[in-house]
């Protein structure tokens, strides 16, 4: 298993919170992007923060995924490690939960 994290903000940290588990995008997006710390979690929801500054404050999560249900591994801005897993495969996350922990 591989622990994966992921910053969240408005509608997706509620359903989070009230679910215990990550649902594929509203917006039909066929993939989420995860990372592989809380520390590089925080500095993506960070980074979006400043970018997007009317967006709610961005809050961690982290789950639990098989190695193969993993589609791909790459980087997004500034060099954060990504894990990407497709939508198809996202109820194979498992021990979802939001954290407190963002490095502000």
């Amino acid at each position: 298993m591989v622990v994966i994290y992921r910053s969240t903000t408005g509608d997706e940290t509620l359903i989070i919170e009230e679910t215990k588990e990550y649902s594929p995008s509203p917006n039909g997006c066929e993939v989420k992007y995860f990372t592989s710390t809380h520390e590089k979690a925080s500095l993506y929801g960070k980074m979006a923060f400043m970018q997007f500054q009317s967006d709610p404050p961005y809050t961690n999560s982290s789950g639990s995924i098989h190695h193969s249900f993993i589609e791909s591994e790459g980087f997004v801005d500034m060099g954060i490690p990504t894990i990407i897993v497709n939508k198809k495969n996202i109820d194979k996350v498992i021990n979802v939960d939001l954290t407190n922990y963002m490095d502000i």
